[in-house]
């Protein structure tokens, strides 16, 4: 049925919208393992299992984002926003890395060109 199937996407679109990033968070898991963050329940796991050392202001910031969004009182990317804030605020925001200055001025070998 058109109608009941419609009705599904828009509460999936919801859904998404209170738990889904539009953009992951990377940030540095464990050892320092890259790890990418898509959604607000993996957020809120990963700030529970945050250090005592980094939970500050930020951190509690973070987590009250996190329940909001589960109340649907904000949506993912504001979650996503705190989260971030916490990861750089913390040293644990993977940097995101611009490749296109190491690869300008390459020169090709001529016997590759022809």
């Amino acid at each position: 049925d058109f109608c009941l199937s419609r009705g599904l996407g828009d509460v999936y679109k919801r859904q998404m919208e209170y738990d889904v990033f539009q953009v992951p968070v990377r940030v540095f898991f464990g050892i320092g393992v890259p790890r990418d963050i898509v959604t607000v329940t993996q957020a809120y796991a990963w700030l529970q299992n945050c250090r005592t050392v980094h939970r500050t202001e930020v951190h509690v910031s973070a987590v009250q984002a996190c329940k909001a969004a589960f109340a649907k009182q904000v949506n993912a990317e504001t979650v996503r926003r705190s989260v971030a804030r916490f990861a750089e605020h913390s040293g644990m925001l993977v940097p995101e890395v611009d490749i296109a200055p190491a690869t300008t001025g390459l020169k090709v070998p001529s016997r590759l060109s022809a």
